[in-house]
């Protein structure tokens, strides 16, 4: 009687699929109007941390155009401060990434790239680390670029983990990480060092869905499919339905 009861337990541990204790919804991925970014960026306080919030979401609904001459507007009034420079210097980074996507640029009205933003985001990023050295969310975004684009990949890497010392607490420095570690062509790659920095971010925020969706893809590659099956499950569950 208790081996049928384990062997039932044990089936209904490894066909039950995994979801979240608690209902949770990434605040990141809901979707955001041109007029709300517009909005939002003009009356929220340069250094809040929502703003970076609200960068993500206008990065999820396509709407990074406006974001980006939100904080220009901003920055063209303090081309010396620090957030000034961080935000705009994200904001051209993720939009000059969008405009490099075929399948994106019509929702931008583009026919080609915005070759124009690289040197915007690689100066306004330069420019947030060095006049900030105690901003990790700086020492992290100026370290991806140099990782990313800058063809300068261990002094990137070495900026992002010294943020990490700067903001242990901060999820969103671990999965960058998590995908510098887990990218292919990257001489730091370490799937084993990737999921690890991964699963800190998922530990830091539950609500975090990013990191889900880089650990299904990880696990997928090492062909631990209920695995990468169940990190599938959980973005979903995390993601709202209207991006899914």
């Amino acid at each position: 009687m208790k081996k049928q009861l384990l062997a039932i337990c044990l089936f209904a541990f490894f066909v039950t699929p995994l979801a979240p204790a608690l209902a949770m919804t990434d605040e990141r991925l809901l979707p955001i109007t041109r007029s709300v970014v517009t909005e939002r960026i003009a009356h929220l306080p340069i250094s809040s941390a929502a703003q970076i919030k609200i960068l993500l979401r206008a990065e999820n609904s396509h709407v990074l155009d406006t974001a980006y001459e939100q904080y220009t507007l901003l920055w063209n009034k303090n081309p010396k401060n620090p957030y000034t420079n961080l935000l705009r210097g994200l904001s051209a980074e993720l939009f000059f990434s969008d405009s490099m996507d075929l399948r994106l640029q019509p929702l931008y009205g583009l026919q080609s790239s915005r070759t124009d933003l690289f040197p915007v985001a690689a100066s306004c990023l330069k420019t947030a680390a060095v006049t900030s050295p105690k901003s990790a969310e700086a020492k992290a975004e100026y370290g991806y670029w140099l990782w990313q684009f800058g063809d300068e990949t261990e002094q990137g890497l070495s900026l992002v983990k010294d943020a990490v010392k700067l903001a242990p607490s901060n999820s969103r420095i671990y999965a960058t990480l998590g995908l510098i570690y887990s990218n292919q062509s990257s001489n730091a790659y370490s799937l084993n060092q990737a999921t690890a920095e991964l699963q800190h971010a998922v530990q830091l925020d539950p609500s975090y869905a990013y990191p889900h969706a880089l650990l299904a893809r990880i696990y997928k590659w090492q062909h631990r499919d209920f695995q990468s099956d169940q990190e599938r499950l959980i973005f979903k569950s995390l993601s709202p339905k209207n991006v899914l």
